[in-house]
C-alpha cells in the first residue's frame, strides 16, 4: 500500500485528487445504476397498467378453477362411496364412463438416499446411466 501512495506522489496524483477521483467514479456508477433502477420500475409499471385486465382475468379463472376443483373432488368422493356401497367395479352412461382402479404398491429406488450412503456407486451409476431431463420454462402464478 505504501508503494501504491509513492508511486501515485512521485506521478503527480496526490492522495486527496485520487479518493477525489474514485468518489467521482463511485458517484457516478451510483448514478447509473439508480437510473437503470428507475427505468426498469417505469417498465414494470407500464407493463402492468397495459396488462392489467388479464392480470384480473387469471385471477378470477384461477379462483373459479379452484372451486370447480373442489367440488370435482367431492363428486367424485361421493361417487366413490356409493360405487363402494353397491360393489360396483365399472360404470358407464351416455354422460361418463367411471373404472376403479384398485391402489397398489411399487418400490423404487431412493436415488437421494443413494447418494448420501454411497456416493462412489451413485457416481458411477449416475456417469453409466445417465438421464437427462430438459424442462421448459414457465411461469408460476399465486392468485392473493
Amino acid at each position: 500500500m505504501k508503494n501504491d501512495a509513492k508511486r501515485l506522489w512521485d506521478k503527480g496524483i496526490y492522495e486527496t485528487d485520487y479518493t477525489n477521483k474514485v468518489i467521482k467514479n463511485i458517484m457516478k456508477i451510483k448514478n447509473y445504476i439508480n437510473e437503470r433502477m428507475l427505468k426498469m420500475s417505469n417498465e414494470i409499471q407500464v407493463f402492468e397498467n397495459q396488462h392489467l385486465m388479464v392480470f384480473k382475468q387469471l385471477a378470477e379463472v384461477t379462483k373459479t378453477k379452484k372451486q370447480l376443483e373442489d367440488q370435482e373432488k367431492k363428486i367424485k368422493a361421493d361417487l366413490e362411496k356409493a360405487m363402494d356401497i353397491y360393489e360396483i367395479k365399472s360404470f358407464e352412461n351416455q354422460y361418463i364412463k367411471i373404472t376403479r382402479v384398485n391402489g397398489s404398491t411399487s418400490t423404487s429406488i431412493d436415488l437421494k438416499a443413494l447418494g448420501k450412503e454411497e456416493p462412489e456407486l451413485y457416481a458411477e451409476l449416475l456417469e453409466d446411466y445417465p438421464k437427462v431431463t430438459n424442462r421448459k420454462s414457465y411461469l408460476t402464478f399465486k392468485v392473493k
